[in-house]
């Protein structure tokens, strides 16, 4: 009986885990020949819905769709959920060259729809005509400077900019490029980046690779890393190469003349490529830099913040400046506080909230100061000024904050005795 009440209870709970929103994903190459036949599949995570693909014009349809069905489950914590997927898959074949969009495919649901995104493929030439007709007002594509040395397979090391100021960043991106098949990578050695402060960006794991055209030749092409780099010194700074080995997988014996490639074998064989030295030239910043610059190039925001306007001799008020915004954030220098000298300070406490993206490193670093006031009366704390360099405007700026004012009142506890001024007491003075 117990195993009779289990077989009704699984599938309530595999329905259960169905609650999730519906979404479409295409998925194609981005860069394909004439006349080369491929595919393109949109996937629904949803069944029991009608799909819709769209119009493929500039193509020829040989075949499709081709349906697949896949699922999964998962106990997490005693909890399941099943994940299902539908794949439409369709063959294509390319016509003419040039830049085409598929538009996006449909699924409706219980009278909702949804689309995926729209396909982007450009079809070029065959390998061996190397974009002669550029000159004819054909657009370049974004490996257009890759070096290439005709090899199968290399690695490129690119920079966004070749020229920035001093303390200014700089994305280097490290790219494989291959036309035969990888099995993965085994090695890889980065360069010391000597005159540089290095900041690495999330990059996800390289799984699969993409189709680019690089000058005419279709490469599968992969991102291996992508850095900031953060110059500090001025003139001419090379990177050396990167230097990466790859495991390829050739074949290991001759084809079946009646099955083909089905029963060859392939082994595996590493083989080192390494990228060209790069050079990127560091401008000193102009002008004379303020007294209170901060050593931070970007564009900044300065704020500060004053926890209480009363508080007891000998007690604390906790004054906090935050400082925001685009730049080197990690250099960015304490501010100098002119405080009266019944003050009594701390050393800040030092706290950042950054990310390092290829628009380069973002976020907050705040400076929070614990303030005694070691006499009854009145205080201010004066303006406090933060300067930076702003490569929009390739000048200085001066940030500034208000004046912040605090009373400190005679405390309670008179047992002792003793007053205090000036953090001395009078004893002390006496004395």
């Amino acid at each position: 009986m117990k195993r009779f009440i289990l077989l009704y209870i699984i599938p309530l709970l595999s329905l259960s885990g169905t609650g999730q929103d519906i979404f479409i994903k295409a998925d194609y190459p981005a860069v394909v020949t004439a006349g080369q036949q491929f595919s393109v599949m949109w996937t629904v995570n949803s069944g029991g819905g009608e799909f819709t693909a769209p119009s493929f014009k500039g193509f020829n349809r040989l075949m499709g769709p081709q349906t697949s069905y896949s699922s999964s489950t998962q106990i997490i914590n005693g909890k399941m959920t099943t994940e299902t997927s539908y794949s439409y898959v369709y063959y294509l074949q390319t016509v003419n060259e040039g830049k085409f969009v598929i538009p996006p495919a449909s699924f409706k649901l219980k009278n909702k729809t949804y689309s995926s995104d729209s396909m982007y493929i450009e079809v070029v030439g065959q390998s061996s005509r190397k974009q002669d007709a550029s000159a004819e007002g054909n657009s370049a594509t974004e490996n257009s400077e890759v070096e290439s040395s005709g090899e199968e397979t290399f690695v490129n090391l690119s920079l966004n900019r070749k020229e920035i100021y001093i303390g200014e960043h700089v994305v280097a991106t490290i790219k494989i490029f291959t036309r035969v098949n990888l099995s993965g990578i085994n090695e890889i050695k980065y360069p010391t980046f000597n005159g540089f402060l290095k900041s690495d960006i999330a990059t996800p794991p390289l799984t699969s690779l993409r189709q680019e055209n690089v000058n005419g030749t279709i490469y599968g092409t992969g991102l291996i890393q992508q850095v900031l780099l953060y110059p500090q010194v001025t003139g001419e700074i090379s990177i050396d190469p990167v230097q990466i080995t790859v495991l390829v997988q050739q074949k290991s014996r001759q084809a079946d003349p009646f099955f083909g490639d089905f029963f060859s074998s392939y082994q595996t064989i590493p083989k080192a490529v390494a990228s060209q030295k790069v050079t990127v030239k560091v401008n000193p910043l102009p002008g004379i830099q303020p007294d209170n610059f901060s050593g931070v190039v970007g564009k900044l925001e300065l704020r500060a913040v004053l926890n209480k306007d009363t508080v007891d001799v000998n007690d604390a008020v906790n004054f906090k400046i935050s400082i925001s915004g685009n730049g080197n954030l990690k250099i960015a220098a304490e501010p100098s506080l002119k405080l009266p000298p019944d003050i009594e300070v701390y050393d800040p406490k030092v706290s950042d909230d950054i990310k390092n993206g290829v628009s380069g490193t973002t976020g907050q670093k705040s400076f929070e100061y614990l303030l005694i006031p070691r006499h009854y009366g009145d205080y201010t704390i004066p303006s406090i000024s933060y300067s930076y360099f702003n490569t929009s405007t390739g000048k200085y700026e001066k940030l500034t904050t208000r004046e912040f004012h605090f009373y400190a009142r005679k405390g309670s506890d008179q047992n002792t005795g003793v007053t205090v001024y000036g953090g001395v007491s009078k004893e002390d003075v006496k004395y």
